[in-house]
C-alpha cells in the first residue's frame, strides 16, 4: 500500500481576503494532491469587527486540486473547481445583526469561537475523509 502524506502548512489555502483564522492541509499519493483549506474570522476593513465571508458563514472548508507553483514555490489550489466542502453557517438573522452592527463586542466574539469550533472538527473531519478517498484510490 502506498504511503500517503499529510503536511499542515502555515498559509492561507484559498480565498483572496486575509483571514486571521485559517487551516490548510495537503494530502498527496504519487498519484494526486489535494488541498483541504479552512478559512474565517475575515475582519471587516471598515468597522475592523469579525464578519460573514459568505452569506450566512463566517467559516468554510473547502477541497481542492493541487499542484506545486514553480514560481512562487509553494503548493497551491486549483481555485477554479472546489469539488467537495462545508459551511459553518449562522442564521440570516445573526448574519444582519452582524451586518446591521447590533451585535455587542462579546456576541460577536462568542459566535465566532462557536463556529471556530465546528471549523477544527469539520477541517479534522475533512482530511480524514480525504485520506481514505486517497488511500482508495490506490487499491
Amino acid at each position: 500500500m502506498e504511503e500517503i502524506k499529510v503536511d499542515y502548512v502555515g498559509y492561507q489555502g484559498h480565498f483572496l481576503c486575509p483571514c486571521y483564522y485559517h487551516l490548510t492541509t495537503i494530502i498527496s499519493n504519487s498519484k494526486r494532491k489535494v488541498m483541504v483549506s479552512t478559512i474565517g474570522r475575515l475582519i471587516d476593513n471598515i468597522t475592523k469587527k469579525p464578519t460573514t465571508i459568505g452569506c450566512c458563514r463566517m467559516f468554510e472548508t473547502e477541497v481542492f486540486n493541487a499542484k506545486f507553483c514553480h514560481k512562487t514555490g509553494f503548493i497551491e489550489a486549483d481555485v477554479s473547481k472546489s469539488f467537495d466542502g462545508e459551511y459553518y453557517n449562522i442564521t440570516e438573522e445573526q448574519e444582519l445583526n452582524i451586518l446591521k452592527d447590533t451585535f455587542t463586542n462579546k456576541e460577536l466574539n462568542d459566535l465566532a469561537n462557536e463556529c471556530e469550533k465546528l471549523a477544527d472538527k469539520g477541517h479534522k473531519q475533512m482530511v480524514e475523509k480525504w485520506v481514505n478517498k486517497l488511500r482508495s484510490e490506490d487499491n
